[in-house]
């Protein structure tokens, strides 16, 4: 972490050169200090909901997607390590559980506390995110008085990471047996590794970017939508010749590959499927794109909710449908035609659905589909805090005015656009957004500090 700090604190001093090194060595001390203290503020306030937790009812998952990875990684742990078919869900977080249950014996609290841990470096992200996109040349005369707008930055940054401390739905899926954590930590780590480099990163980097994101692709899918923003960076962002873009970029591929191998090669050497990740991606389709779809994940008839039940009755039905038994893959087809069939039949109400998705995606409605963060705010598990509603609204203002003044900003806006777009082929739920809002915090911090500076 103090390296990650020192690293940081590095890359927001444009004008290092031009300062005197007792300066330089000075600002970088402040950034790493704090940095230091807002990840062990975040940490402490995980740590106190995740300790409420362990004094309530909701620490052993009993139902949903939490007991889905808990029984698989309690299958792995007893040597079931595959049932020789295709994944049939990412098997990247229940593998990991099985391997934290065998070091440090049968529990959620380790889980919890792990993730606990990556929140407090996401608050540190996000802070060194904002020294990256709003510590510019511009300065603003408050008084007759010049100020610096590193140190507008810096107070974007805090007031940024504060407001993810203290975001409830964050809270709530930091605690409990869920991949959701990892992923806003990896997807915004990425994209913070976009806006620190200038010129072409060494290929070692770019390797290890790509495979860090196909790593964390056999956990969540929706991380896949990072690679096109990084080839973008490739191409626009960092300097270097053509044959040097060209050769960062499969290398960056090659990197995305290697990463989710594990999964593609159990899929095709010990299952014999041809499936890449996961063959649930087609029932996700079809969820997301039928009759009765209405943006969120409302099951259609025949399929139950849950993430177990659900691929159990895609199964039965998808083979009742066929009349014999079916490979995984051959599964995901059945239901991936029935979305493209709708698709293509109603071409008009797939338009008109796909406006409902991104309404979704911004609006103040939260779709728990976990049912863990109103359960856990009436049980005083998590703290007082923040929905998404008050987030939005203020960062959408400061998303139109922090565009048009700092361009490395462009790069955090292109990231929440990205998330959204890996949303819009299934459906939106709370746990789902969840990654784009770090970088909602940092445009309604600098809409508030924009604020400030003008009523000022």
């Amino acid at each position: 972490m103090a390296q990650f700090l020192q690293q940081g604190a590095s890359n927001a001093l444009p004008q290092a050169a031009a300062m005197s090194p007792k300066i330089v060595s000075l600002a970088r001390w402040e950034t790493i200090r704090v940095g230091c203290c807002l990840f062990f503020f975040v940490f402490g306030l995980r740590l106190v909901c995740l300790l409420n937790l362990a004094d309530s009812q909701f620490l052993i998952p009993r139902s949903g997607d939490m007991q889905f990875y808990n029984d698989w990684a309690l299958r792995i742990l007893h040597g079931q390590w595959t049932d020789y078919t295709a994944f049939y869900g990412l098997p990247l977080y229940a593998y990991l559980l099985a391997g934290i249950y065998n070091l440090c014996g049968y529990g959620p609290f380790i889980p919890g506390f792990l993730q606990a841990i990556l929140e407090g470096g996401t608050a540190v992200i996000i802070y060194q995110l904002a020294l990256l996109a709003f510590d510019g040349n511009a300065s603003v005369q408050i008084d007759g008085d010049k100020t610096d707008q590193e140190k507008g930055a810096k107070l974007i940054g805090i007031l940024a990471a504060l407001g993810w401390s203290f975001f409830q739905p964050a809270e709530s899926y930091s605690i409990i047996l869920m991949p959701t954590s990892w992923l806003v930590f990896v997807f915004w780590y990425v994209v913070w590794n976009i806006l620190r480099y200038r010129d072409l990163p060494s290929l070692a980097t770019l390797f290890w970017l790509g495979l860090l994101v196909g790593v964390t692709a056999m956990g969540i899918a929706t991380i896949l939508l990072l690679v096109p923003l990084l080839l973008l960076a490739t191409l626009l962002r960092w300097k270097a010749t053509f044959s040097r873009q060209g050769l960062a970029m499969t290398i960056l591929v090659s990197g995305v590959l290697l990463g989710a191998s594990p999964a593609w090669i159990h899929n095709h050497f010990i299952a014999r499927d041809e499936v890449f990740l996961s063959a649930h991606s087609g029932v996700n389709l079809w969820i997301g794109n039928n009759p009765v779809a209405t943006g969120y994940p409302r099951f259609p008839p025949g399929l139950h909710a849950g993430q177990e039940a659900m691929l159990k009755d895609s199964i039965k039905t998808a083979e009742k449908a066929a009349g014999h038994s079916l490979k995984r893959s051959e599964v995901s087809a059945y239901w991936s035609s029935l979305g493209r069939a709708w698709i293509r039949n109603h071409p008009f109400d797939w338009l008109k659905l796909l406006a409902v998705k991104v309404r979704n995606f911004w609006n103040a409605y939260q779709y728990d589909d976990l049912s863990v963060v109103t359960a856990f705010r009436e049980e005083r598990v998590i703290l007082p805090g923040l929905g998404v509603v008050l987030i939005a609204a203020l960062a959408i203002p400061g998303m139109a005015l922090a565009m048009r003044r700092y361009s490395s900003s462009r790069w955090i806006v292109a990231a929440i656009f990205f998330h959204m777009a890996s949303l819009l082929p299934v459906f939106v739920t709370e746990r789902y957004r969840l990654a784009a809002v770090p970088g909602l915090l940092l445009f309604a911090a600098f809409g508030l500090w924009s604020l400030w500076l003008e009523l000022v």
